[in-house]
């Protein structure tokens, strides 16, 4: 028997986690013989409010109140309180956002996929807002002068802002023929980020030193440094709902953490002797 946590964090969401909550009870429900499935909400909201769990019958839920940390700061602090001494026991661990939908099919898909040297497996999820699908994030390793290119454009929010409408969809493009076969890639999108026990036993915690954005390179060169691999798994599949809290950041605030996440990641994993640059 196979067992998943999943480290979920809300934030002034209740709506979107409820229906989150009913697709991880449905998959899980499905996969039953297979896999067991806990729950852990990181509730940061300004406001809290009483979740009512008694419904969701085939999984085991905790919700854990806790400052606003961030996304990953928010879901390690809850693991952190609630699993300290088990984390390393789940076969997957998977952090995300609570906007979005599982697959009914996501938890029995995921524990069929042979986990010799992964560290991340990276799931197909469309956004329907966009007509987008969002994965594989990066097919190939981002190289140093990528990211000091972008920290200069989040110097410039109005730049960043002309880069997000018409240029970024035009590299959004060239994914096309990655999106429905199986392949090594070097990152996925990170609302929602399987993580095997591979990666967990050598990485956790997590440490992630930003409030938000840069996760996703951040975990795939914490796999590169791990001797794991990055895998992308098309008919693993979820549904976003897109950004029902962080759309809501201001571009100048969005482009400040974006250029902090960028100076980390320049400073933790493309400094000389750590990792050299394509």
């Amino acid at each position: 028997m196979k067992s998943v946590l999943i480290s979920c964090v809300t934030h002034n969401s209740y709506k979107e986690l409820g229906d989150y909550l009913e697709t991880i009870n449905s998959a899980a429900q499905k996969a039953s013989d297979i896999c067991t499935v806990s729950v852990v909400v990181a509730d940061n909201s300004t406001t809290k409010k009483k979740v009512d769990i008694s419904k969701y019958t085939n999984i085991n839920i905790e919700i854990k109140e806790v400052e606003n940390l961030g996304y990953f700061g928010s879901s390690q602090k809850s693991i952190e309180y609630l699993y300290p001494d088990k984390i390393k026991l789940f076969d997957f661990v998977i952090i995300s956002n609570v906007d979005i939908k599982l697959d009914s099919s996501f938890i029995v898909k995921l524990c069929e996929v042979e986990t010799k040297n992964v560290g991340w497996i990276v799931n197909r999820e469309f956004t329907h807002a966009k007509n987008k699908e969002e994965n594989p994030m990066y097919i190939s390793r981002i190289s140093k002068s990528k990211l000091q290119i972008l920290k200069i454009l989040y110097s410039f929010p109005l730049l960043y802002a002309f880069y997000e409408k018409c240029i970024y969809p035009i590299r959004q493009k060239k994914k096309q023929n990655y999106l429905f076969s199986n392949q090594n890639i070097y990152a996925g999108h990170g609302s929602v980020i399987i993580l095997t026990k591979n990666f967990i036993d050598k990485n956790f915690p997590l440490n992630f030193p930003c409030f938000l954005y840069g996760e996703e390179i951040f975990i795939a060169e914490l796999v590169i440094k791990s001797n794991l691999k990055t895998i992308f798994i098309p008919s693993i599949y979820v549904e976003n709902i897109s950004s029902v809290s962080t759309g809501k950041i201001l571009n100048n605030s969005k482009c400040k953490m974006l250029k902090k996440s960028c100076n980390m990641l320049l400073e933790y994993f493309f400094t000389e002797n750590k990792y050299t640059d394509n």
